[in-house]
């Protein structure tokens, strides 16, 4: 039985200067879990044709919790709850946007290359009306477990696998992780029946029970999946993501994710009211 109930092909967005790989949202809002936006970028730059910080990119969010996963680069963080760090390859930042925050970021390729991953992830309603937060993890503060038996990795970014738990908050049962899949491994991964799942693979080649994915194309897996199996057929960076469906009305509108069209509305207001306080580029 085919495991996929679709399989989607990212598409071209403008982010400032750069374009993005976005996977999810496209016509419309398709959670996984508690997933409902994920951007992957894959930037040729020099450090001098990264916009510095001045605030023309720094932007709102409420209701959600970013998270930036870096394969290669560095990213720093500034918010206007005064919260500040920076991230380098292997690592994360999450930002819980909570009832409402700004904040901007800015980036340093490696080698000239800067690539990665945002997702966000849709909060409750009570997590919707708490204050933010922000935390940062290492490569070195995340666990990587190895799997299969040619060398392949999983790395847990969000949730658990086995025994090996992140530090990442989360409100619910969701997870995060990342597959560093060695040429001809094949592994068997299992899943939780009642939850929902999706795999992106951002670079190389694999099989997932016999469906092909290829690069920076996002299959949507069947509910009801108790275990996966796949098969590397060429060194490849997988990322299966997903939890617990989410069960709260979702409408969202640019930034902000909330429950209803009348606190989209005050998401806004209170925006340009300035109720989400301004950075202070001090810091910097």
């Amino acid at each position: 039985m085919k495991l996929f109930k679709s399989i989607i092909s990212s598409v071209s967005h403008s982010m400032g200067p750069f374009s993005v790989n976005r996977v999810m949202p496209q016509q419309e809002i398709t959670p996984v879990g508690a997933f409902v936006f994920l951007d992957h970028f894959d930037i040729s730059a020099t450090p001098e044709q990264i916009p510095k910080p001045d605030g023309k990119l720094a932007h709102p969010h409420r209701g959600i919790a970013t998270l930036t996963y870096l394969l290669k680069g560095e990213v720093t963080h500034l918010d206007s709850y005064g919260h500040k760090g920076t991230v380098d390859s292997g690592g994360v930042q999450w930002m819980k946007a909570g009832n409402g925050i700004v904040h901007d970021e800015w980036a340093k390729p490696i080698n000239n290359k800067l690539i990665g991953l945002q997702f966000w992830l849709n909060l409750n309603a009570k997590g919707k009306s708490e204050s933010p937060a922000y935390k940062a993890l290492s490569n070195e503060q995340l666990p990587v477990v190895n799997i299969g038996k040619l060398g392949s990795t999983l790395k847990v970014i969000i949730g658990k696998y086995k025994n090996y738990r992140s530090d990442i908050p989360v409100e619910s049962r969701q997870l995060l992780f990342h597959l560093s899949l060695k040429s001809g491994d094949e592994i068997q991964l299992p899943l939780n029946k009642s939850d929902q799942y999706a795999t992106f693979l951002a670079s190389g080649l694999i099989e997932v029970t016999g469906e092909e994915l290829q690069p920076s194309q996002q299959g949507f897996l069947r509910n009801g999946i108790k275990k996966t199996s796949i098969l590397a057929k060429e060194n490849s960076e997988l990322f299966i993501f997903g939890g617990e469906k989410y069960e709260e009305p979702i409408v969202s509108g640019g930034p902000f994710v909330m429950n209803s069209e009348e606190e989209m509305a005050t998401a806004y207001k209170e925006f340009q009211l300035g109720k989400y306080r301004t950075i202070d580029y001090s810091k910097i």
